[in-house]
Order: structure tokens, then sequence, then C-alpha cells
């Protein structure tokens, strides 16, 4: 995990439809592959077929284990505001679809059905705040969409410069 991204896991017991969560996303949100930067100039990128992303802005996860399911997104800060309550709102749907769901930030769990939009989005922003700081202080506010392992690329390729 780089300075522009951060990670929210939900972990939910006994959740419906676990075998087919992702065929659950694609009837809600926009759901497209994980492709990822080869790391090698004028190469294809490179697919990853365990994870993959939603409305271009979060790369999902999923991990099943015994009666649990383990989601986790990973984000960008560089339209953090915005996607703080686009998330929050897909973890809301998420809950809704097992019996109980954990927010995991940071190694630090708390009982989601507890949650309002406000109190899920001050556990994050303390959670990352010297990050959010930090990146703020190197890019300022970008409010686009960019997934995390796009962002240097694309901050290279469109002139995004370190704030000064």
């Amino acid at each position: 995990m780089g300075m522009e991204s951060y990670y929210i896991t939900l972990d939910v017991e006994d959740l419906k439809f676990g075998d087919s969560i992702r065929e659950c996303f694609k009837q809600r949100y926009r759901v497209s592959e994980c492709k990822m930067p080869s790391g090698k100039l004028f190469k294809k990128s490179i697919v990853d077929d365990s994870r993959f992303v939603i409305d271009g802005k979060a790369v999902v996860t999923i991990t099943k284990m015994q009666n649990k399911t383990e989601i986790t997104f990973e984000l960008c800060f560089s339209n953090y505001e915005n996607n703080l309550s686009y998330i929050y709102n897909v973890a809301q749907w998420i809950s809704s679809l097992g019996i109980e769901t954990k927010l995991i930030v940071l190694n630090s769990e708390f009982d989601f059905s507890t949650l309002d939009c406000e109190k899920f989005k001050k556990i994050v922003s303390e959670s990352f705040s010297g990050k959010i700081q930090q990146f703020s202080a190197h890019y300022g506010k970008i409010n686009a969409d960019i997934l995390p392992h796009d962002f240097y690329n694309l901050i290279r390729r469109t002139g995004i410069n370190r704030k000064k």
C-alpha cells in the first residue's frame, strides 16, 4: 500500500450468494477486470483474475473462509471524500446480505451495524489521517476517480504535479 491508497475490509458472516458475490456486484455496479501495469515499457497490462474493479473507483478482493467472507476494497485518495461515501453505501448493501458484518480498518474491528455514514467516515479518516495529509501535501485536491495501481502512471501522463 503506497501513499496513494487505502484499504477497507468487511468481514461478513454467512454471506448470502457467497459463491456468486461477484455476480451480485455485476447486478448493482459496473464491474470490470482489474488490469495491472506490467511494469515493462510497451507491454500490455496484466489481468488480475483474483480481483475486480467496481465503477472505476475501487479494486475488490474477495476471500472466502468457512462461514465468513472477507471483502477488501482498495481505493485511491485522489477522490477521497466522494469515494468514502460511495464505499459506505457499497458496504451497507453487502452488510444486508449477511448475518453480521465487521468493518476492519488497519487491524481495528468495528461492528458495522452500529455505524452510520458519519461514524464510518470518522473511523476511516482517523485511521488514515497521516496518509491523507501526506497525499494532500504532495498532490493537493485531485477530485478524480483513479485506481491505486494506475495513480503514478496517470499523474505522469496528465501532468498532475506535486504541490509546491
